[in-house]
Parts: structure tokens; sequence; C-alpha cells
């Protein structure tokens, strides 16, 4: 297992995917990362399931996130394969960094 810091870059076997910010204290093996206890299979997209993990929250509340069903919270981008919503990693990123953004201008006002 080798510990990874910020610009690092790995994926799996043959991959190259490069590391943002936050992922400073994972370790990776064997095409998951682990941070503590916690396991990430890293995938670029992922079902409702992997994204409500990788959220921290549950998969219920993350299909009425994507449905908008959520009061002041907008819809997270998503294709519908069939009755599977996928989610690329990259989009939950964005989002979560423009909510961030929206909850920092909003307090500043």
């Amino acid at each position: 297992m080798e510990a990874l810091g910020t610009g690092e870059t790995w994926v799996g076997p043959g991959d190259v995917q490069t590391l943002g910010p936050g992922y400073e204290d994972f370790e990776v093996e064997d095409g998951t990362m682990s941070g503590g206890n916690q396991a990430i299979a890293y995938r670029e997209i992922m079902d409702i399931k992997t994204a409500a993990n990788y959220l921290g929250v549950s998969r219920s509340h993350l299909s009425h996130i994507l449905a908008g069903k959520v009061p002041g919270v907008p819809a997270i981008p998503h294709i519908r394969a069939g009755r599977r919503a996928l989610i690329r990693r990259a989009v939950i990123d964005r989002w979560l960094s423009e909510q961030e953004n929206d909850a920092a201008t909003s307090i500043a006002q």
C-alpha cells in the first residue's frame, strides 16, 4: 500500500487519475482507496449506492436530491440508464464545491 499526496496520480492497474485536495490521507491498494477504516471504490461513474456512500448520506436522501425534492438543495446532474441513476465523481465534486461557494457567499452577505 502506498500513501498519496495531493496532485499524485493513481486509479488502478494501467489507469491514471490525478487526485485533488482532500485525498492527502488516503492510501490505495488494488483499485480501492481507503482512509482510516472506510474503503471507497475509486470509480469515475457511480451508482446511487456508491455515490451515497461517497457523500455520507443515505441512498434515499441522495435519490431525493437527484429528483430535486430537497428544499434549498439543487439537484445533482446525473443520467438514467433504465431505472439506475449514474453520476460522475467529478460532477459530485463540482456540485459540492458550488454548494460550498454558495454557502460562503450567502454567509458573507
